[in-house]
């Protein structure tokens, strides 16, 4: 009896050692699970944590890359010719030509002695203000022609698709208008002319329009380059003839450049004219003219 005794207390110590050995075991793994948990939500942390990171330093590098090309933007467009010395003397009114700033800073040229009821706005390009065509403006005045020089936001044509309109409204209701437009003006001026009908005209100078509106249209158009022009695109110039209507008119300045139809410094990009600034106008304005004599008979 004593011995079947012992036996079930050796049996039952044994159980309680195994049962005790596989508690331990599982605490154990159980406490390897939970650490391994740990590890993993840490690992997934620092992957989050990384992700955040790069995607924090992409936003910074393209708010920097937004911000650079934007500063450049500016300094592009705030960038304004240096006029030259003589601007200075013809700015001013006389006896045959009156001279006056409007309440919205167009440069207005206004003969004396004139029954014309054709009227002239002049777009500039980017970078030149209203008094860099005084040279331009006086020649056509000179003329008879009342001449408008609009004054553009920051000198920069892109800002100013609805400046014509704002001009002939503030104007007598009997004008006929011509737009004549200068290097990067030249689609802004070709958008303006093919949405209102008392425009009759567009003289580019040294520039040419993109797409076709003045040919749906049948607008009668001037171009005038100079065969020294280093920033017109001549390789596009078939492709421009195309766009414009089968009467349109041409004039080719020998030795003239961009720069000349203004009173400025060089443009950037131009090359040197091999004839003088007041030949290119006078010429420019005589053939503008010519233009609007045979439009107005």
């Amino acid at each position: 009896m004593k011995v079947i005794k012992d036996s079930k207390v050796r049996i039952k110590s044994k159980k309680n050692n195994i049962e005790s050995d596989t508690l331990g075991i599982t605490m154990e793994l159980e406490k390897s699970l939970s650490i391994g948990d740990q590890l993993e939500k840490e690992r997934k942390k620092l992957k989050a944590r990384k992700k955040k990171q790069i995607k924090n330093m992409l936003i910074r590098t393209i708010l920097i890359a937004i911000i650079l090309v934007f500063a450049m933007f500016l300094f592009h467009i705030n960038k304004t010719y240096k006029l030259k010395a003589y601007t200075q003397n013809l700015i001013k009114s006389d006896s045959e030509i009156n001279i006056i700033y409007d309440k919205d800073d167009n440069l207005v040229l206004r003969p004396y002695n004139t029954s014309k009821k054709e009227s002239i706005i002049l777009y500039p390009s980017s970078g030149i203000e209203p008094k860099g065509y005084i040279g331009l403006g006086r020649k056509l005045a000179a003329r008879g022609y009342k001449v408008v020089i609009a004054k553009i936001p920051m000198n920069y044509p892109f800002f100013s698709f609805d400046k014509a309109n704002k001009i002939i409204s503030a104007n007598s209701k009997d004008e006929k208008w011509y737009l004549v437009s200068h290097n990067t003006s030249g689609e802004v001026a070709a958008k303006a002319a093919a949405g209102n009908k008392k425009i009759v005209g567009v003289v580019f100078m040294g520039t040419y329009p993109l797409n076709d509106e003045l040919k749906l249209i049948n607008e009668p158009v001037l171009t005038i380059w100079g065969t020294n022009d280093g920033v017109l695109d001549f390789s596009k110039f078939s492709t421009y003839k195309s766009n414009l209507p089968a009467s349109s008119e041409f004039m080719e300045i020998v030795g003239g450049n961009n720069t000349n139809f203004a009173d400025v410094d060089k443009i950037t990009g131009d090359r040197e004219a091999r004839t003088g600034t007041s030949i290119q106008q006078d010429m420019s304005a005589k053939r503008i003219d010519r233009f609007i004599t045979r439009i107005s008979r």
